[in-house]
């Protein structure tokens, strides 16, 4: 229905369209640019990850780049970028 833009990735979130539809998202992909749209379709993959056994910052990055943290995809790379990330934020 959306063509290549149901392909991309999405907003602050880099969240994929069909990631955001399986849970429900029913609008148009480039309405995840707006950060108050793709935090609630974040937010609902985070608490899907998290039914399916996610529990530790490593295994969410895992799950979020390869969807699912395991299978036998491991993207150490992506994993120890969002680790650094999460550590270097100063709240």
């Amino acid at each position: 229905q959306w063509g290549l833009a149901s392909a991309a990735s999405w907003g602050i979130y880099q969240l994929l369209y069909h990631t955001a539809a399986d849970r429900g998202y029913k609008g148009p992909p480039w309405e995840l640019m707006a950060p108050e749209v793709s935090e609630v379709w974040a937010r609902r993959h985070l608490a899907y990850l998290q039914q399916r056994g996610a529990q530790t910052l490593e295994e969410f990055a895992d799950s979020w780049n390869s969807g699912s943290h395991i299978d036998r995809i491991v993207p150490v790379t992506y994993i120890a970028k969002v680790v650094k990330a999460y550590h270097a934020i100063k709240i």
